[in-house]
């Protein structure tokens, strides 16, 4: 399976899944252990969506302007986000952002 194929069949099982989260919070059967569990993953689930995101912007900005330096990339990256964001984000955001950066960086100067 081309990894197109396998992103696009990933992102449909999620939209699948929050359509069922969405029906199940709809019909207000969970319980309170139940409801912390699908707080915590949307937690995980938002994170990942923006790593995705920022990894798919740096790429971008690799090929653009490969010369700018890790903390404008992260100023940029930053500026994409809500201001509502969870402040447990940023940290791991950040870490994610300069290692990306610096991983796209070598490997164009390397090419």
């Amino acid at each position: 399976m081309s990894k197109e194929k396998h992103t696009d069949n990933m992102l449909e099982k999620i939209n699948t899944d929050f359509a069922e989260m969405r029906k199940a919070l709809e019909s207000n059967t969970f319980s309170e252990k139940a409801l912390s569990n699908l707080e915590q993953t949307a937690e995980i689930v938002e994170l990942q969506a923006y790593k995705t995101k920022f990894t798919l912007k740096l790429r971008a900005l690799a090929q653009e302007s490969p010369q700018l330096s890790s903390k404008s990339v992260l100023d940029q990256m930053f500026a994409l986000l809500p201001q509502d964001i969870s402040p447990s984000f940023l940290p791991v955001l950040a870490a994610h952002v300069v290692e990306r950066w610096e991983g796209l960086t070598k490997k164009g100067l390397a090419a």
